[in-house]
């Protein structure tokens, strides 16, 4: 009995030093997490409970309920969590951010790669009838479509350790798929407005705010370059074509102009073309010898 109660005390001890090494206090501010008004108990305080719970395999009701130690009543932890301004996700990201900075990152040697792992997880609800946003979900494990949501995480890795960075619960972005409506009687400003609206999106678009979201808080990460290398590969893309189509319309106008002859044309867009930087005048280039071509075919 008393190496249960040794190790409980020695959990509460290192989770409080973790709560002042990481400054846990800041975080919830910075995380729109405020005071309680009413009672005057810190959120850190909250918290520090509410984690102390889970690693020492004690219930948070029957914990409460005895009072003593606590100080604080139960209705204090509910508003605690479900309040609806607390942006929980910026919280983890801070946190992610501060913990890989400061304990994971100078562990780590610079040949190790450092990599964002996004992960598609099933949440099923499948007994649920009137949860906001519920939707019919494909498993493409058994091929079949639950009734649920998609968790949507994005992990940070140097190839030994793992650390969650940002989550997002998403619902069906097709409206015949979701079960149940989006309220509109929300107000708009508030976090869970945000997250709502967030859900009926696709996963990839919410995934690459989450990307651009990690990258911007200063988690480090070698591999996670060609993500966006891949989208801005993307757009230059788009512009190629764009530009290709102007230039084809600008050489059909140029051609009615007697004195302008079609090997005096081509080799005025030429030397503009490769007068461009490499990385857009060669993708250009291309673009618009692939448009002469069929041009060519189908002028013959």
């Amino acid at each position: 009995m008393s190496k249960i109660v040794s190790d409980i005390v020695s959990c509460e001890n290192q989770i409080h030093q973790f709560f002042l090494n990481q400054k846990i206090g800041s975080l919830l501010k910075r995380s729109n997490i405020d005071k309680e008004k009413e009672k005057g108990i810190s959120p850190v305080a909250v918290f520090r409970v509410l984690v102390t719970l889970v690693f020492t395999g004690k219930n948070m009701y029957c914990t409460l309920e005895a009072g003593g130690s606590c100080g604080m009543a139960k209705d204090t932890v509910y508003r605690f969590l479900n309040s609806v301004h607390t942006n929980w996700r910026r919280f983890l990201l801070l946190l992610s951010s501060r913990v890989i900075s400061q304990e994971l990152e100078p562990l780590t040697g610079a040949a190790n790669m450092k990599v964002m792992i996004a992960d598609d997880t099933l949440y099923r609800r499948n007994r649920g009838k009137h949860v906001e946003l519920l939707s019919r979900v494909f498993d493409h494990t058994d091929n079949r479509y639950y009734r649920g949501f998609r968790m949507l995480t994005l992990g940070w890795s140097d190839g030994i350790s793992f650390l969650p960075v940002s989550f997002a619960m998403l619902a069906s972005s097709k409206e015949q798929n979701r079960l149940v409506p989006l309220q509109t009687d929300l107000d708009r400003r508030t976090n869970r407005a945000k997250r709502r609206r967030e859900g009926i999106r696709k996963a990839t678009d919410v995934l690459v705010e989450m990307v651009a979201e990690a990258v911007a808080s200063g988690i480090p990460r070698t591999l996670g370059t060609l993500f966006h290398a891949c989208c801005e590969e993307l757009q230059q893309a788009t512009f190629a074509e764009a530009l290709a189509l102007v230039l084809m319309l600008l050489t059909q106008e140029l051609r009615a102009a007697t004195e302008m002859t079609r090997e005096l044309l081509r080799s005025l867009i030429d030397r503009f073309l490769r007068e461009l930087p490499p990385i857009y005048g060669a993708k250009w280039l291309l673009a618009w010898q692939n448009t002469q071509l069929i041009i060519k075919e189908q002028t013959e």
